[in-house]
């Protein structure tokens, strides 16, 4: 047996489409260049759907595997030079859904082929299936008209009237129909534009979330238009037309949107349901299935690993979040560089002017940097970050992304990264010009019921309702040389109130009790926007407690912004 061993060729025989409730055949051919040892060889039927929500409470992607099918057709052994061929059986059930590729619901069949290599790169393909849709009689709708607006047309208001010869249609059929226009001469209607609409919807607790494809649009210009005179059309629809389906949680329906296009006034609109009905005869016979490749092999190498690692993936990105790190993958093709895989970990602000330096972390206290860098330990010595920020860092390999064993490796350096990194975005220590403060801080942090952060020295909490924060500014060299006490009401704040004012100046009249806010010499500068209340102070602050006086007067000129009354202590 060879040191170096070579994977067999795959190769997938199937019918041109599969039908809810058939059984067929499929045949593997593995075509060996040399003899290789096996573990097994494992053919697997999938049907998957995958949903996207773009609302922001539900934003992502629901997938769900509804068919899964597996057949051992070899076991532990010895493949040897030459062909290998297996017969694979599958039977589907009723009322399977066809293929269907829309903008935010997919319905896809694939057969993956698995050859177990022992202590060597495993050969692996995928082949994508057509499933097509089976006839199921239904009474034909009758003929109707559809109005814009019941009861004809309103006052001298645009109206729109449609009729179609059928609302049963099939894929790489005809529709015929006619729309009439009401009040042409009070209306300057401009065009008639129809549209093929496909309704994905996904129902979870939060609701129904709904997306419209369009699938094919006809305009139809309008020249002269008469009172009420039937314009014909005739559309030719689209072959990849499916029939609507309910599985689990997602639907597909259909729809044909006419619409008339008015200048100066609301279109009217009718929204007429379709009912799609299965196409043709199959054609009979075997005929190789193609290798899925480019967009699709991609796709489903990506899909897979995903599903390895417990990643979603929508929209050509892997997408994982633990505690408060997220973690992007994607990929970029940047002209003559070539394919780039782009890794991203996106996390809350960690204050101390983090950034990245030919491959290093660093930051605005050289050690803190270098405490993060050790900390995070092995998994950032393999992969070096391209970019660096207080809120994310970024790391990059040239690679096209088409290779699974390659991608898998970025991945998991990049997940052990991101689980290691978590619980250290609030561990982060103080910086060193101010180590010798973070005693008396920590105090006042108990004393006035606010949460300390020694990285970026910044005191953040509620009192009495008013959300307040205390941190510290810092200068070119990293020094710091302001404190800002910041209070963020509930709800934005009058623009009566608004104000700045500087050292110096005359304080300006207000209603609010201000005096107690600016006293002191260090303060030297006073701002109420419509977010907040910001005051200035010059140099660090060595004990919060210190500024209790301010802090309290801080919290009551929140309370009166807030139409709340009564003295805070």
């Amino acid at each position: 047996m060879p040191l170096i061993k070579r994977r067999p060729e795959i190769m997938l025989f199937a019918p041109r489409a599969i039908r809810a409730g058939d059984e067929f055949v499929a045949s593997l051919r593995l075509s060996c260049a040399e003899a290789v040892p096996v573990s097994a060889v494992d053919v697997e039927l999938r049907g998957a759907f995958t949903g996207q929500l773009r609302t922001q409470g539900d934003g992502g992607i629901h997938e769900q595997v509804f068919l899964r099918q597996r057949a051992r057709v070899a076991e532990e052994g010895e493949l040897s030079a030459g062909e290998h061929t297996y017969k694979v059986s599958f039977r589907l059930s009723d009322g399977l859904p066809a293929s269907y590729e829309g903008d935010d619901l997919r319905i896809e069949y694939v057969i993956a082929v698995h050859v177990d290599i022992p202590w060597w790169p495993d050969a692996r393909a995928s082949f994508v299936l057509k499933m097509v849709a089976v006839e199921v009689s239904a009474p034909v709708a009758s003929p109707r008209v559809y109005a814009s607006a019941a009861g004809g047309a309103p006052g001298s208001k645009p109206y729109l009237e449609v009729s179609l010869g059928v609302t049963d249609v099939e894929p790489g059929g005809t529709l015929r129909g006619a729309v009439a226009l009401s009040n042409t001469t009070t209306n300057d209607y401009r065009a008639i534009e129809i549209a093929l609409v496909g309704v994905e919807s996904i129902e979870l607790r939060s609701g129904r979330h709904t997306h419209h494809r369009k699938a094919r649009s006809w305009r139809l210009p309008v020249q002269v238009v008469a009172e009420g005179e039937p314009q014909r059309f005739k559309l030719s629809l689209p072959e990849t037309l499916v029939p609507a389906f309910k599985l689990g949680v997602v639907s597909l329906r259909w729809f044909l949107d006419v619409r008339a296009k008015v200048a100066w006034s609301r279109d009217p609109e009718v929204w007429i349901p379709l009912t799609v009905r299965a196409s043709g005869v199959i054609e009979e016979g075997d005929v190789r299935a193609p290798l899925a490749v480019g967009s699709e092999r991609v796709s489903l190498v990506w899909r897979s690993v995903a599903e390895a690692r417990g990643l979603v993936f929508a929209d050509g990105v892997l997408r994982w979040r633990g505690g408060d790190v997220e973690l992007a993958v994607s990929r970029e093709h940047r002209g003559r560089e070539g394919g780039v895989l782009r890794g991203a970990l996106a996390f809350p602000e960690l204050g101390i002017g983090l950034s990245a330096e030919n491959g290093a972390l660093t930051s605005r206290d050289p050690d803190q940097a270098r405490w993060l860098s050790a900390q995070l330990g092995p998994p950032l010595t393999v992969l070096l970050p391209a970019q660096a920020d207080d809120r994310g860092l970024v790391f990059e390999l040239r690679d096209s992304g088409q290779d699974r064993s390659t991608l898998l490796i970025f991945v998991d350096g990049l997940l052990a990264l991101a689980k290691a990194l978590d619980p250290l975005l609030t561990e982060v220590p103080p910086p060193s010009s101010m180590v010798e403060l973070v005693p008396a801080w920590a105090r006042a942090a108990q004393a006035l019921g606010l949460r300390l952060r020694p990285g970026p020295m910044v005191l953040r909490g509620r009192v009495d309702g008013c959300a307040i924060e205390v941190r510290t500014g810092w200068d070119i060299h990293g020094l710091p040389d302001q404190t800002i006490f910041e209070l963020t009401p509930g709800r934005p704040i009058d623009g009566r109130y608004h104000l700045s004012w500087f050292q110096g100046e005359a304080l300006p009249e207000s209603k609010l009790p201000l005096a107690e806010l600016v006293s002191g010499e260090r303060a030297r500068a006073l701002d109420i926007s419509a977010d907040s209340v910001r005051i200035d102070l010059r140099g660090a602050l060595e004990d919060p407690e210190a500024e209790r006086t301010r802090i309290t007067a801080l919290v009551e000129v929140g309370r009166r912004l807030e139409g709340r009354r009564g003295g805070y202590r």
